[in-house]
């Protein structure tokens, strides 16, 4: 974190999970930049690139997943959680997009490097 500090980045983190559960999460995870309750999902839906379609619903993987866990005895219910794992990271100044990496694979999410340079590129433009 350090090094996002030395380069003028500030980090915040958005969570869907309440202000006490996301305190715990924090603290837990020994994480030293603030942590923000988005309850409503408004960051998420707001900046999110990649959406799912209506069309996932028929296919075949969800129907598997669904049948698994009724045969298990889990009830359905609506999530809390980003089920489709669609997170993004985001490079902002004030409200406006600099930059955003989405992707449901963290091998895919930018690295220090990534932002950094994506920083300096919209600074020195």
């Amino acid at each position: 974190m350090d090094a996002y500090r030395d380069a003028s980045i500030s980090v915040v983190g958005i969570s869907f999970s309440s202000d006490d559960k996301t305190t715990v999460i924090k603290d837990e995870l020994h994480l030293d930049f603030p942590i923000v309750s988005d309850l409503r999902k408004s960051w998420y839906k707001v900046f999110q690139e990649r959406r799912v379609g209506f069309r996932s619903l028929f296919s075949g993987r969800i129907w598997l997943i669904g049948m698994r866990a009724l045969l298990a005895g889990r009830r359905q219910r609506k999530s809390d959680e980003d089920v489709w794992q669609l997170g993004a990271d985001l490079l902002l100044d004030g409200n406006k997009v600099i930059c955003c990496w989405s992707s449901p694979r963290l091998e895919d999410r930018p690295g220090f490097e990534d932002v950094v340079r994506e920083t300096y590129r919209y600074r020195n433009r």
